[in-house]
């Protein structure tokens, strides 16, 4: 006697070979290639074909004879079944980390590959463009990301959600040259229309920007607090968010709230440049940003600076995040 009952062992040997064929189809499967599909139904493996001419060129050996090539026109091709290439995906996680130059790059590749079928289903060359717009206006090309956004509107082959990061971008560009309220009215119809996590995101925190300059400080808060509430997930904002709340609530002469935003910054993200921006501009004991002219300012103690520990503002409770965020 083993102690093993039969039906145990029975179930174990079905098991045995469920994980075994399980294996065999998880390793043996190869990844799906890049497809070209034509009007007549037929496909062309995208990795043996070259693009010359305006031609798909595809090169057949035939047998005892020397390899041949064929010629199909770029009109034939109806649709591309491609997965998301590799460099795009580093190119918007390069973008979301500020760094615009090596975003460009990556995505200038993608541009390139599927250049010759900018209105194709399933073409990423729309998506590498509005990457490319979008590393333009983070490096300040502003000339170039007029010139680009212009050519992208007139494709005609972007998304709605497309040429919202069009908007952005432009209203980037606005800002900085001057163009303020054309700015401000671009990017309050990108916050309108349902725009994605990541261009919410940058849309609101440059609309707080405009709001704050203007002196419209609820509305700037209105835009910052957007960050917390629906993408509490993104503590690489937060140095800016705590930095553009303290602005809004000096500008409020919301003591109490300006100082706790400047202590959690300088506290939390003391390394920062919004941590040394903030120990600049808020360094003095007497604080005057907001108040109309003429008018007293109340001193008070120096936000951020060496507290007794009965003297530390209370931690401020996370806002719960109000949606799933990507």
């Amino acid at each position: 006697m083993t102690g093993i009952d039969f039906r145990d062992r029975a179930w174990a040997l079905r098991a045995a070979r469920f994980c075994g064929v399980a294996l065999m189809l998880r390793v043996s499967v190869p990844a799906r290639a890049d497809l070209y599909r034509l009007r007549d139904g037929r496909t062309m493996d995208a990795a043996t074909t070259v693009i010359r001419e305006g031609k798909l060129v595809l090169e057949v050996a035939a047998p005892g004879e020397r390899a041949a090539e064929v010629a199909l026109p770029l009109a034939l091709v109806t649709a591309i079944e491609a997965a998301e290439p590799e460099e795009l995906i580093r190119a918007r996680r390069a973008l979301e980390a500020g760094r615009a130059a090596e975003a460009r790059v990556d995505a200038e590749t993608v541009s390139r590959r599927f250049a010759p079928f900018p209105r194709t289903p399933g073409s990423w060359w729309a998506d590498a463009e509005v990457v490319i717009l979008r590393a333009l206006a983070a490096m300040g090309r502003d000339a170039e990301v007029q010139k680009a956004a212009a050519a992208l509107r007139s494709a005609g082959s972007l998304t709605p959600r497309q040429l919202t990061q069009v908007s952005v971008a432009v209203a980037i560009v606005d800002a900085r040259t001057g163009r303020k309220d054309a700015a401000r009215t671009a990017l309050e119809s990108v916050l309108r229309d349902d725009p994605t996590p990541g261009v919410e995101c940058e849309a609101a925190l440059l609309l707080a920007d405009l709001w704050l300059d203007a002196g419209a400080w609820e509305r700037a808060l209105d835009c910052v607090l957007r960050i917390p509430a629906f993408h509490g997930n993104r503590t690489d904002l937060m140095p800016r968010v705590l930095l553009l709340s303290a602005r809004a609530y000096r500008g409020l002469r919301d003591n109490a709230r300006e100082e706790r935003a400047v202590f959690a910054l300088t506290d939390e993200f003391g390394g920062s440049r919004e941590a040394a921006v903030a120990r600049n501009e808020f360094k003095s004991e007497t604080v005057t940003g907001g108040l109309p002219a003429g008018e007293a300012a109340t001193p008070r103690t120096l936000p951020g600076a060496p507290r007794k520990i009965s003297e530390q503002p209370e931690v401020v409770p996370s806002v719960p995040t109000g949606r799933r965020t990507q």
